[in-house]
């Protein structure tokens, strides 16, 4: 019987050993490795929904970008259009105004504000233009004044420019030659294109800055009247 007992001694103090709980030591790591994981995760999460909020504004901003160069691009290329007739198309030079419409271009040098004149019905010949005011792009719409183009809200313009361009000079044929003999005083034909380049900010990010840059193909080409004392007068009698 003694042996009995002091065989089922060890097993009864191994079932109560196993039964035994976690020690505070192994209880602390298990939360420190808990903290570590949790913090891990947080940091990935934060990093993740930092660059999903940067992407959104960004493509936000380009996208008014856009939306605002284009109408810039679509008014710029209308520049001297007349709708009474095409014997108003061809301007002199660049100063010259033809029954209200300016055959100039919208700009004679890279510049933050362009006017610039076409018909959208017979008596509106405009003005129409743009500008960069605090920030801000404003378009002007004939005797309307200047309004708001782009969104304060979603970005801050801090560069507007508006050049321009001759692409290409086109020398026109005359019957005959000019009193010296020579072509000079034919007239030529400037294909002429503005180049738009707007820089943007974003307003919830400063960090965000974007630039966009459209060209407007004048469909008014320019001709350069050359006949010296004649300045009506396309080619020589």
């Amino acid at each position: 019987m003694l042996n009995i007992r002091r065989e089922r001694l060890p097993s009864r103090r191994l079932g109560l050993q196993s039964q035994r709980g976690l020690s505070l030591v192994e209880l602390l790591v298990g939360i420190a490795v808990g903290l570590f994981v949790v913090a891990g995760a947080t940091a990935l999460v934060g990093g993740q929904l930092g660059d999903t909020r940067r992407l959104v504004t960004e493509t936000q901003m380009m996208q008014d970008l856009r939306a605002t160069a284009d109408v810039m691009v679509r008014e710029i290329r209308r520049a001297s259009y007349n709708a009474i007739g095409h014997q108003y198309v061809w301007g002199e030079s660049a100063a010259s105004v033809k029954n209200g419409m300016a055959a100039a271009t919208p700009a004679d040098s890279a510049a933050s504000e362009t006017v610039f004149y076409y018909d959208r019905t017979v008596d509106q010949p405009g003005p129409w233009g743009f500008k960069l005011n605090s920030g801000v792009i404003q378009v002007q719409l004939g005797s309307g004044g200047w309004q708001d183009l782009t969104d304060t809200k979603v970005m801050n313009v801090t560069s507007l420019s508006v050049t321009p361009r001759t692409v290409a000079t086109f020398q026109i044929p005359c019957p005959k030659n000019c009193a010296d003999s020579t072509t000079d005083c034919w007239p030529t034909v400037a294909v002429r294109e503005f180049d738009v380049s707007i820089t943007a900010q974003s307003r919830t990010d400063s960090t965000v800055e974007r630039t966009i840059t459209s060209t407007a193909r004048l469909r008014n080409d320019q001709v350069n009247y050359n006949i010296t004392g004649l300045p009506s007068q396309l080619c020589p009698a």
